[in-house]
């Protein structure tokens, strides 16, 4: 996802999909847990560089959800370094 808030998006979207297939007080239950205070928190780790996840039990199981950043930048093409062919500088030439 390009940003934190669209990636939160993206999970709590999963999860309610998931709820759906619950029973009625579980479902109730993940649903309050979803729409929670998490949300500004999982945003805010995401923008601080940090995993963070959701989990929902459901009977004996669990389903987790982890969002990690990917820290990525464009740059300019006037700002690259020129890429020099090979054996045109002495860090390529044979040790003595």
């Amino acid at each position: 996802m390009p940003t934190a808030t669209e990636a939160v998006r993206w999970f709590q979207a999963d999860a309610r999909a998931a709820a759906e297939a619950m029973a009625p007080d579980a479902r109730r239950e993940a649903l309050e847990r979803i729409d929670g205070g998490g949300r500004a928190r999982s945003i805010a780790a995401l923008h601080r560089g940090r995993i963070c996840g959701f989990s929902l039990g459901h009977g004996d199981r669990w389903t987790e959800w982890t969002m990690r950043p990917y820290l990525a930048f464009a740059v300019p093409a006037r700002h690259l370094l020129p890429v020099l062919p090979p054996g045109c500088c002495f860090c390529e030439a044979a040790p003595r």
